[in-house]
């Protein structure tokens, strides 16, 4: 909200300072930095959700510690095997990205030799939200393998977010999440 207060405030002054410096310098490089400073707005606006993308984000908070069956693709997207992996959810993202890390009960490992026992689940199809697993019980979602630095760094951790502590998000494919219901 403050990028979005500073930008209007400085569009305003900066519409002042060009409107009052008639046929003058300062009318020239007030009016440049006015453009730059609405294009800066125009970008912030349509990077950022919209409210009721925030509110639809709250609602999928109670997702947190429940049980979730996912379906993972093996073997590559061509092969319709599928293999079931339970786990709880851990953490859910509200503000800037639809994601939801889950810990399975026991680790997945690739054929590249990689093994996690977390795994972020994000909508498969654009504009899908976490609130539809609630309502409904089931939800085609991407899987990626993730690890515990990664946790760390989406939980707002400043040291996590060192590139060269990181190691590169595994896409597994596209499968289904369903909650288990108690």
């Amino acid at each position: 909200m403050w990028p979005y207060m500073v930008h209007l405030a400085s569009a305003t002054f900066l519409a002042y300072a060009h409107f009052i410096a008639r046929d003058s310098d300062l009318e020239l490089s007030a009016g440049l930095v006015l453009v730059v400073v609405n294009g800066g707005l125009a970008a912030y606006i349509r990077r950022t959700p919209q409210y009721a993308v925030f509110k639809a984000r709250r609602r999928a908070k109670p997702l947190r510690n429940k049980r979730v069956a996912l379906q993972v693709p093996i073997e590559g997207v061509t092969s319709r095997r599928t293999m079931r992996v339970e786990g709880r959810v851990v953490w859910v993202s509200e503000v800037y990205s639809d994601a939801v890390i889950v810990q399975t009960d026991s680790a997945v490992s690739t054929t590249t030799g990689r093994s996690s026992d977390l795994l972020a689940i994000v909508p498969a199809e654009p504009g899908d939200l976490f609130v539809n697993l609630l309502e409904q019980g089931t939800m085609r979602v991407r899987i990626l393998l993730v690890d515990r630095i990664y946790l760390s760094a989406a939980r707002g951790n400043p040291l996590a977010r060192a590139p060269n502590r990181r190691r590169k998000v595994l896409d597994i494919g596209t499968g289904v999440a369903s909650l288990e219901r108690a």
